[in-house]
């Protein structure tokens, strides 16, 4: 019988090792902290209730918009009900304790421990070596294996592949503030806030997350950038308590390979994140079940050509949609003027609800022929403006224009006015040994591919 050892316990390997269990195949599951929760901002939407048949008491609250604040501090709405989708506040606690229960009933063999190295196995595969749980070294064979531990994922360092770019999110948690139910997340924009990314507000029924995202090179600016963040807040957190601290990292680009050798690349390990919105929760959800699906269709003979369909199946459903958000990604967020332009595209009624159509249906953007032709061209009119205009000015205006706050929807307010509201609203450290010598292909697994040294 085949046998599969899943590597890490987070939710694209539980969901894969969970598929593969149930398909039949002897299935083993490696995590270094069983029923530790990885941080993350927690916005979802239906489409990953559809993805893993959530029960509805893990659906928190429902997020009724989405706003976006220019460094300026004109802010624009947009509604998250859309239809059939929707978006919500997952608590990822609970979230992991279900997807867990569901691989240990699937029978699932959980292993506690840290994967170390690849070594010589028995006959043509690998024998993955990791330290257990009481401190000492242990060796399992596998003819499979899959690389669900993360972002800085060291199995993909075992086999010589290239070092992800990351960014990292500090965030502080606080309990809601007495009598000021929040429905909308808000991205704030401004390099005072993050240089290349975004602050974010996000409630998650009787607590809220505040927190700023931007890549590893400028994170010793993050305190700065989260202070500023609290500032524009002004009084939304008054009478809300502080209930720590989080960080998490997160991959800002997909690997150019989701497999080398029988090595399968899923969620962050695969780069599987959509940095612009840091949505990674479903793309690993859906990652790991499309490799248990691959795996299970050529359990009989998983030689590495047939394995590579994995990859090829995930760049037919998510690579536009990847490519979209990168290259929005790069139009806007790396310059304060650009950023202006970005809150006036939320202000046009069709462009935002495209956008959160794509967001929540997790396909690309593709509005009809003639609306694109109008939205591309107010974006190239707007982008000019803006490089031309004199951010001075623009902050003069818009403290002439700004409106004051109302009970009234923000959605509609958006729709009336050019200004809106501003809404109430530490990472793995990465092996520091250099990478093992590779063929003009990589290093084999059917070779054996020594791992970093231990500390």
């Amino acid at each position: 019988m085949l046998h599969v050892v899943v590597v890490g316990g987070g939710p694209a390997g539980l969901v894969a090792a969970t598929a593969l269990a149930k398909g039949g195949v002897a299935t083993t599951l490696i995590e270094r902290a069983p029923g530790r929760a990885r941080p993350c901002a927690g916005l979802a939407t239906s489409r990953l209730v559809e993805a893993l048949e959530l029960p509805e008491t893990l659906i928190g609250q429902r997020v009724e918009e989405a706003g976006v604040q220019a460094p300026s501090g004109r802010s624009a709405f947009v509604s998250l009900n859309q239809g059939e989708h929707y978006a919500f506040a997952i608590r990822r606690e609970p979230l992991m304790a279900l997807l867990r229960q569901r691989a240990e009933e699937a029978g699932v063999t959980m292993v506690t421990g840290t994967f170390l190295r690849f070594t010589h196995g028995e006959g043509d595969y690998p024998q993955l070596e990791y330290r257990d749980a009481q401190g000492e070294l242990a060796a399992i064979n596998a003819e499979v294996v899959v690389a669900a531990d993360g972002a800085a994922s060291r199995v993909a360092w075992a086999v010589g592949q290239a070092r992800l770019p990351l960014a990292v999110a500090y965030q502080e948690r606080f309990s809601a503030p007495a009598d000021t139910p929040s429905v909308a997340a808000q991205a704030v924009f401004g390099r005072k806030v993050s240089a290349d990314h975004y602050g974010y507000w996000l409630p998650q029924g009787d607590q809220v997350l505040a927190g700023v995202a931007t890549e590893i090179k400028y994170g010793k600016r993050v305190w700065d950038g989260l202070a500023e963040l609290k500032k524009r807040l002004g009084g939304s957190l008054e009478g809300a308590k502080a209930l720590g601290r989080e960080a998490f990292i997160y991959p800002i680009a997909v690997r150019p390979a989701l497999t080398h050798d029988r090595v399968l690349f899923v969620g962050d390990a695969g780069g599987l994140t959509i940095s612009a919105t840091q949505d990674g929760l479903y793309h690993a959800v859906v990652s790991g079940r499309m490799a248990a699906e691959t795996i299970l269709a050529h359990q009989h003979l998983p030689v590495p050509e047939k394995l590579a369909e994995y990859g090829a199946a995930w760049a037919a459903a998510y690579a536009k949609l990847f490519a979209q958000h990168k290259k929005i990604e790069s139009l806007f967020f790396h310059s304060d003027r650009r950023r202006e332009a970005l809150i006036d595209m939320a202000w046009d009624r069709e462009a935002g609800r495209y956008a959160a159509e794509s967001f929540l249906a997790k396909k690309p953007f593709a509005p009809p022929f003639q609306a694109a032709v109008r939205i591309k061209a107010k974006l190239t009119t707007q982008l000019i403006r803006y490089n031309m205009m004199n951010p001075k000015r623009l902050e003069g205006d818009t403290m002439v224009r700004q409106l004051p706050v109302a009970s009234e929807n923000y959605l509609e307010l958006a729709l009336k006015s050019r200004t809106g509201p501003l809404a109430p609203i530490a990472p793995a450290k990465a092996p520091d040994e250099p990478a093992p010598e590779t063929t003009p292909d990589g290093p084999s697994l059917r070779q054996g591919v020594p791992g970093p040294t231990e500390p």
